[in-house]
């Protein structure tokens, strides 16, 4: 878990947008009319994670 982890976190660019969006249109399965509430316990730590490795821009002071 910690692999897959550390390869979410590190990703960069085009990839790293596609899987936010995959888990976001993966999320959207726990909502009605679908309410498919297991999804979120795969979309979430997805995001969390994609959210743990994000980075600001580089100040200038």
């Amino acid at each position: 878990m910690k692999r897959l982890a550390g390869r979410i976190i590190l990703l960069w660019g085009w990839r790293r947008a596609l899987v936010a969006f995959l888990a976001g249109a993966l999320a959207v399965l726990a909502q009605a009319p679908y309410d498919f509430f297991a999804v979120c316990f795969v979309s979430f730590p997805l995001l969390v994670w994609l959210l743990d490795g994000a980075t600001g821009e580089a100040s200038d002071g």
